[in-house]
């Protein structure tokens, strides 16, 4: 699990039921990611600029 998702988790999870939570906890949180997954909103820092060299926004695909 990300550790977005263990954050999310610790912080949300008193809204979900018991079972849900075992679950959650017991089951979703261990497995391996998918190779393929990739996390929803997430874009690479690392010195690529999302403004062109004249300021305007640059679309970046996945």
């Amino acid at each position: 699990c990300a550790p977005g998702g263990k954050a999310f988790w610790k912080d949300r999870a008193y809204m979900f039921g018991d079972q849900f939570r075992r679950y959650v906890e017991s089951d979703l949180m261990t497995r391996e990611p998918h190779p393929d997954a990739k996390p929803m909103g997430a874009f690479s820092i690392g010195g690529v600029s999302d403004k062109s060299e004249a300021g305007e926004p640059v679309a970046r695909p996945f």
